[in-house]
């Protein structure tokens, strides 16, 4: 019915000191340990170029997963999948192994030489 108390000016005080203090704690950046890792961002641009690049590095590649993809290339997993999929119905890559939600993608004859039979 009331609602909520008001804070006490003490309480009010160190809660502004608390605050104050994880401000602090996140703005000191650790100097030189390790290599610096970016992120990369989707930025759901699938060109013509970058599909015929993906075409070349798929089979060099021991194994595609749409994870691969959508990280090394920065596309959005969709687009990782699209791509995977237009890729085996051209008959560059075979679907090896499907799961509920990964789909593991190799080259027809890596899989023959595994004793693998492509999934349809």
């Amino acid at each position: 019915m009331g609602g909520k108390k008001k804070p006490t000016l003490s309480q009010m005080a160190k809660k502004q000191q608390q605050d104050k203090a994880k401000e602090t704690a996140q703005k000191k950046p650790e100097k030189g340990k390790g290599k610096k890792e970016e992120n990369i961002k989707p930025v759901g641009d699938l060109t013509a170029e970058l599909m015929n690049q993906i075409e070349k590095e798929v089979t060099k590649m021991e194994y595609v997963t749409p994870y691969l993809l959508s990280s090394k290339y920065g596309i959005k997993m969709n687009q990782a999948i699209q791509v995977l999929r237009t890729l085996n119905s051209k008959g560059i890559i075979s679907l090896v192994s499907k799961g509920h939600r990964i789909e593991i993608y190799t080259t027809p004859t890596r899989a023959q030489e595994l004793g693998l039979f492509p999934i349809r």
